[in-house]
């Protein structure tokens, strides 16, 4: 499993040391975007990124800036690789598209990273909706929701809604949370190997544990599973905006 490392504010990294170890965590997912570069800086300050696996992102500013140009993500992977301590990342993330650099160019930026040893994977990147931040009625102020962004129009879509009505309605009959229902199948019943890995996002180490917990509960019973791939159906059109590169802002 994989952690992200965004909001450093709440987590002190001691205390986050000793609970990755415990619950098994053995990498830590950042970007130079993060905390307006504070999450790196305090990865590298404390020596997490000595003890564990590290993952970034090239720093994204917005879909109409040249933000992987050959310039921009060699400027950024060398800002990263020195504030966190390293020669080397784990995998390096295409934060967004970028539909200004001919994907030519941005491939051919990735592949002199990956032979010259900095990086050792690279991985473009395709959301709090779960969370109930972003209804039909509104949006929660605070959040990646309460403004325009690719966000709200993934997920701005009535079947969107539905989807999560009834999500909910599946959780109060069973029981589980809806993030439970989220972790539980993705580790239980999706199409993941052993080899594959879940990135956990957490603002408290807390949540961490949580969310490690519920996990390790187990398979969940059929019909919940089938209910929860019902879903599916309702949103899959929509849906396929999300993994779209071609997608326009």
């Amino acid at each position: 499993m994989v952690i992200i490392f965004g909001d450093v504010k709440q987590l002190p990294p001691d205390e986050l040391r000793q609970i990755l170890q415990q619950c098994g965590i053995t990498r830590i997912d950042t970007a130079a975007r993060y905390q307006n570069g504070e999450s790196e800086k305090i990865i590298g300050q404390s020596g997490l990124a000595k003890d564990f696996t590290i993952d970034t992102k090239v720093l994204f500013s917005a879909p109409k800036d040249a933000h992987l140009s050959p310039e921009a993500i060699n400027k950024s992977l060398d800002n990263s690789l020195k504030v966190l301590g390293l020669e080397q990342v784990n995998v390096l993330y295409c934060h967004a598209p970028d539909f200004v650099t001919p994907i030519s160019e941005i491939a051919k930026a990735f592949d002199e990273h990956y032979r010259a040893g900095t990086v050792q994977s690279i991985v473009p990147l395709a959301g709090g909706f779960l969370l109930s931040n972003f209804t039909k009625e509104g949006v929660q102020g605070g959040t990646r929701f309460s403004v325009q962004t690719p966000f709200t129009k993934w997920y701005d879509h009535d079947s969107m809604h539905d989807a999560i009505s009834k999500l909910r309605a599946i959780s109060e009959q069973s029981g589980l949370g809806m993030d439970e229902l989220s972790l539980r199948w993705l580790k239980h019943h999706s199409i993941l190997q052993d080899q594959d890995i879940i990135i956990m996002g957490a603002g408290k180490t807390k949540q961490i544990t949580g969310s490690v917990e519920k996990m390790d509960r187990g398979p969940m019973d059929a019909q919940v599973v089938t209910s929860l791939e019902s879903l599916w159906a309702g949103v899959e059109q929509d849906a396929a905006a999300i993994v779209d590169f071609e997608l326009k802002p």
